[in-house]
């Protein structure tokens, strides 16, 4: 099962303050480019799971990351963007969750896409994923509904 969330409005800031050694910046085309930036193929990984390039990904999205030192530790990418909707996809290392990054990333994305003139903001997560659903209700977003995802694998005969 996953379920779906929905936010219509900014929430007001997230006030917990950030673990001391991490920092927060946009993603732009300087850090991507930094080939000794660690866990940077995530970042790639995840931005290409929507956009077909780096080019449409920051024509058409943006996102932000965490840093601890030169280790990229977590990233929130407004993905998906068709007129004044996004949804939301995050993501963080093992190590740095349960820490407040994600929602602080979050936070940032959803005020950079108001600030854009986002109206709607989605989060979609499954429903056994209690720290993404808590950081969704933490954040303002709103439970719209739950539903059922089949998957399946095919084996591809040869001709």
């Amino acid at each position: 099962w996953r379920q779906y969330y929905r936010l219509r409005e900014p929430h007001p800031p997230y006030s917990q303050s950030l673990p001391e050694a991490i920092t927060l910046s946009c993603i732009d085309e300087t850090m991507l480019g930094d080939a000794t930036l660690v866990n940077r193929q995530l970042l790639f990984e995840e931005i290409h799971s929507e956009s077909p390039s780096l080019e449409h990904f920051f024509r058409q999205n943006f996102g932000f990351c965490a840093q601890d030192g030169h280790k990229l530790v977590a990233w929130c990418l407004a993905e998906y963007h068709y007129q004044g909707r996004y949804e939301l996809g995050i993501g963080t290392i093992e190590a740095y969750q349960r820490k407040g990054i994600a929602t602080h990333l979050a936070s940032a994305v959803i005020k950079h896409a108001f600030n854009k003139g986002a109206t709607e903001i989605g989060w979609d997560c499954s429903a056994t994923n209690t720290p993404s659903r808590a950081t969704a209700l933490k954040l303002g977003f709103e439970k719209m509904l739950d539903y059922p995802v089949y998957y399946c694998q095919y084996r591809q005969v040869p001709t």
